[in-house]
């Protein structure tokens, strides 16, 4: 995305220069031709030419910039059933119902347009999604429009949504490790990173949520590290891209409301947070969300920090594709605003 526009760029400056050079030595040539060269009229005219062309190519570059799509791809990793699929439909969702001003975002292709209706229907119904069954990853292809200052900016983006295999066929395949996977040559080369970490396999006991945590905190780290090491000639330039770590199913930091016992809880986490039930569309409480979030940001301190040094556009986000914070998905808006370019180019 950035090669084709510093190409342009660097083209239209050659070109002005050489039509600068051109138009001065036509200009001395007819002055002392017809003898009325003088060095205020030349001056004068040289100027006004000179500011008539840059406006011009100026503007011809702005409306290109504005008007072509910028390529853009988005790569959503995690592990199985950690939520991706439905943070993306959801992410479609709120966009469409116009909660997420002043964007838009149009499918493109029949696969994409299929399958986010279809996933969007389910989760009306209040039936969970299945996993990603495509063998490599399924891409959601859209153009997405944001107006600043006044102009439309239009991105061609793909979001790579990492399969979801079975757990047990992905632990004996790949491990514990997110980069060794086939989907991860795609992550190399994309613009934007979302690591995804799911909430419900964290809130259980203590003993499972320690070794969770240092799982998961391995497994990024080493994805991430991998990607730079696969970025080497250009390390500087991907250390700016977008990094989001996204915690999906925040709504579950309230299940223990209702709860007597931690055995309850568990079951209670397992029904709603592993897919096998969608839990029902309620407000999140503002406490207990604050809470939890302060007890995830503790644990997962270490490799948070961690990003901190080694990207400055690194965010962390909450999110829930059910629950609602004062009438909208909790944190689909933040993690989209965390996912676009941080900087414009020229």
């Amino acid at each position: 995305m950035k090669e084709d526009f510093t190409k342009i760029g660097k083209t239209l400056l050659l070109a002005v220069i050489a039509m600068i050079v051109a138009i001065f030595t036509i200009i001395i040539a007819v002055g002392e031709l017809i003898g009325v060269f003088s060095t205020e009229k030349f001056i004068i005219s040289a100027l006004a030419i000179f500011v008539g062309l840059v406006s011009v190519l100026f503007f011809q570059f702005f409306i290109q910039k504005y008007s072509v799509p910028w390529s853009y791809n988005v790569a959503i990793v995690g592990f199985p059933r950690s939520g991706k699929t439905t943070l993306l439909i959801s992410l479609f969702g709120e966009i469409f119902a116009g909660m997420i001003l002043p964007i838009r975002i149009t499918p493109k292709g029949t696969k994409t347009i299929e399958r986010i209706n279809e996933s969007l229907e389910m989760l009306k119904k209040g039936q969970a999604l299945g996993p990603t069954k495509d063998q490599d990853r399924f891409a959601f292809r859209a153009n997405l429009t944001i107006r600043r200052y006044h102009f439309p900016r239009t991105y061609k983006v793909e979001f790579g949504d990492f399969p979801g295999d079975e757990s047990q066929v992905y632990s004996e395949k790949y491990g514990s490790w997110l980069h060794t996977t086939e989907f991860f040559k795609w992550v190399v080369d994309s613009d934007a990173i979302i690591f995804v970490i799911d909430l419900g396999r964290y809130l259980v006991r203590d003993e499972s949520r320690i070794a969770y945590v240092a799982q998961i905190s391995s497994a990024l780290r080493a994805a991430w590290q991998h990607f730079l090491d696969s970025n080497e000639h250009r390390i500087q330039e991907v250390r700016q891209h977008p990094l989001v770590l996204v915690f999906t199913k925040a709504d579950l930091f309230g299940v223990k409301k209702d709860q007597d016992t931690w055995d309850l809880i568990e079951q209670e986490i397992a029904k709603l947070g592993f897919g096998e039930d969608i839990p029902p569309i309620k407000e999140i409480d503002h406490v207990g969300l604050a809470r939890g979030e302060a007890r995830v940001i503790e644990d997962f301190a270490e490799v948070i920090r961690y990003f901190e040094t080694e990207a400055p556009n690194f965010q962390v986000v909450f999110t829930s594709s059910f629950g609602l914070l004062d009438g909208k998905r909790l944190g689909i808006k933040d993690f989209l605003m965390a996912v676009l370019p941080r900087r414009k180019i020229w």
